[in-house]
């Protein structure tokens, strides 16, 4: 069995032509359009097996109406009797995921969502009008992006942001933020 990598070109159309017999696997990369589809993988892998010659054609076919060839003119890259480490299959499910992977929230890079939570609720003990006007304005800015968050993790941040408005408005201070 031959093994091999063929791009998208005439050239490599008529090499893997020749090099291709029946039984073989070919194996294209697809690149997934990340407009369309944002979780899948960038690249995934489609499976072809060359099932027999056309006497008609005079080519190596992969399906009735499919030669080996045109699998090129589908796909930019194909592999031939070897499959691309590293890359999913089409037929193959997604990795699942639980939650958010680093806890991070987008657009504050440096801290994660926990230490600003630990550092409001230190301040939320400590009454100081400016600390606390902190707080709630961090809470506020945070919960702005809630799409980002968690649910859970969403609900901390509300919490620390009423008790900080309570607290405010049970010592008379200014509220607004």
């Amino acid at each position: 069995m031959s093994q091999g990598v063929y791009r998208s070109t005439r050239g490599d159309a008529k090499k893997l032509e020749r090099a291709v017999r029946v039984g073989d696997e070919l194996w294209g990369v697809v690149e997934m359009a990340r407009n369309l589809a944002p979780y899948e993988d960038e690249e995934c892998v489609n499976r072809y097996q060359v099932t027999h010659y056309s006497r008609f054609w005079h080519m190596h076919m992969v399906s009735a109406t499919m030669a080996a060839k045109d699998v090129l003119s589908h796909h930019d890259i194909v592999y031939l009797n070897q499959r691309p480490e590293g890359l999913r299959a089409l037929h193959e499910p997604t990795p699942q995921v639980a939650g958010p992977l680093d806890g991070i929230i987008e657009g504050i890079e440096e801290v994660g969502w926990l230490e600003i939570a630990d550092r409001m609720t230190a301040k939320l003990n400590a009454p100081d009008e400016k600390e606390l006007k902190d707080v709630q304005r961090d809470a506020k800015r945070i919960l702005e992006k809630r799409r980002r968050i968690s649910e859970s993790d969403f609900r901390v941040l509300k919490k620390c942001h009423e008790q900080a408005k309570k607290i405010l408005r049970k010592n008379r201070w200014n509220t607004t933020v």
